[in-house]
């Protein structure tokens, strides 16, 4: 991991406060939480988030991890514009680099091979995909606000492929795929219609299906367009063609799917992931299976932003996406039949609100100790379920009073100074803060011991290049 993302994961580490009068296993538990988690910070997992939930470690049947695949690619991406599967089964994925790079990746025997390297056309509006012979496709916009579909070899010599959807005033571009048949599956909106748009690469030749207004997300998979009404869960497959309707599934979803999510048709079967995990079900069934839905993984994070998902020939769900920080990630969530059975007892986290490094935090100490169940809390699920933040707070506080409460409070938006004055928490001063500044690391301590430890700082600054008002400002002692 990142230098810099250990620091900030040892930053959090700081934040985290046990409380006294509990029995000496949770005691003991919520000391080894903080430490050992400091420990193995240079080898945390990714960050992820969600609601209130325990974090599953693992059952005899084993239970889904997530790995970060993003971590063994050459280098880091803004953006990822297509991920899918060869015509071999292997992964694939195109990345653009914050240089303005593309890159077509594979996923070869264990390692991410680079299968294609180019520019990127300086007019492409992000829709961009890169084919296994190096041919860009990508959909370009020109002076006057026109958008073209451009594809070559060489991005300063693109040749357009005539699209008269996208020549339309009202039009924009929604996705750009390359299908697993090789053809060029394009998305656009065309003022209140949908537009799907097929390209034979072979012959240059666009097909275009104006079907009507169907919502996000829509596919292609074996010469059909699957699609949803807007607004309903009725999954309409249509000749791709011509439009017309070959079938239409009633889907027994809970509600429509978000155009957050990330979707696919394959094996006959919907898959999508979204912030509660990722789902299957089979187009012709009624049962929706609910798959890697671990709270402390990436999918839960609501600054997680999915995009695509593909169920590879191991059965692993390969899911793309933006992180908080604006870098694309890529992560694999696969089953571990060898995963331990947790047996050491329970470890309560509570928070008021989410928190992506304390997600981080959590599946760190969850994959260190595999033995234990880990369980993260939030206040905010009771807020969303009407209750008040002092209803919140007031609950939180007869629990604890009550012997109840969690092993790890993060204090925001809790009355700290009231939990020290009438001595529920636990003294910290063996917690080890040699890196961290001294005058702000014990700002809750006393003569009697350390009872918090701060989750970060934000200094207020000013700057100026004039001297003039370098010299005010040092003369005001700013």
């Amino acid at each position: 991991m990142k230098t810099m993302r250990a620091k900030a994961l040892a930053s959090l580490l700081a934040g985290f406060v046990t409380l006294a009068g509990f029995s000496g296993c949770h005691a003991s538990s919520a000391a080894m939480f903080s430490e050992s988690a400091t420990i193995s910070a240079s080898s945390a997992p990714q960050d992820s988030a969600s609601s209130t939930t325990q974090i599953p470690q693992t059952s005899e049947a084993g239970t889904y991890v997530q790995d970060d695949m993003t971590e063994l690619m050459p280098q880091t991406y803004a953006y990822f514009t297509d991920l899918r599967l060869s015509a071999d089964g292997a992964v694939e994925v195109v990345g653009l680099s914050q240089s303005g790079g593309v890159q077509l990746l594979r996923w070869t025997e264990d390692v991410w091979e680079t299968a294609v390297e180019s520019g990127q056309p300086t007019v492409a509006n992000g829709a961009l995909t890169v084919a296994a012979d190096g041919t860009l496709w990508t959909v370009c916009r020109d002076d006057s606000g026109a958008y073209t579909l451009q594809s070559g070899t060489d991005p300063a010599a693109m040749q357009t492929i005539p699209v008269e959807a996208l020549s339309q005033e009202e039009a924009l571009p929604i996705s750009l795929r390359l299908a697993a048949d090789g053809k060029i599956f394009l998305t656009a909106q065309v003022g209140e219609t949908t537009v799907f748009v097929l390209v034979d690469p072979a012959t240059r030749q666009a097909t275009t299906v104006t079907p009507g207004f169907y919502g996000s997300p829509a596919f292609y998979a074996e010469g059909s367009i699957y699609t949803f009404a807007a607004g309903s869960t009725s999954l309409s497959v249509l000749d791709a063609t011509n439009g017309s309707v070959l079938q239409q599934y009633s889907l027994p979803l809970a509600e429509p799917l978000a155009r957050a999510s990330a979707a696919a048709i394959q094996q006959n079967c919907l898959i999508w992931a979204d912030s509660n995990g990722i789902h299957q079900i089979a187009l012709s069934g009624t049962l929706q299976q609910n798959l890697a839905d671990n709270r402390s993984f990436a999918l839960a994070s609501s600054s997680f932003i999915v995009q695509q998902i593909v169920l590879d020939g191991q059965g692993n769900y390969w899911v793309s996406g933006v992180n908080a920080g604006g870098q694309a990630q890529i992560f694999r969530y696969r089953y571990d039949t060898q995963a331990a059975v947790a047996s050491g007892g329970e470890l309560v986290v509570w928070a008021m609100e989410d928190s992506l490094l304390l997600r981080e935090t959590v599946n760190t100490y969850a994959s260190e100790h595999p033995e234990q169940t880990v369980t993260v809390e939030y206040g905010q699920d009771s807020l969303d379920n009407g209750m008040t933040v002092d209803d919140v707070i007031r609950t939180l506080n007869v629990e604890i009073f009550a012997g109840e409460g969690p092993d790890v409070l993060v204090l925001d938006g809790l009355p700290v100074e009231s939990y020290i004055r009438q001595g529920i928490l636990a003294d910290l001063s063996n917690i080890d803060t040699s890196n961290c500044y001294e005058n702000i690391v014990h700002c809750y301590a006393d003569e009697s011991g350390c009872w918090a430890l701060p989750l970060l700082f934000r200094p207020s600054l000013v700057y100026t290049r004039r001297p003039a008002r370098r010299s005010l400002l040092s003369k005001a002692k700013v």
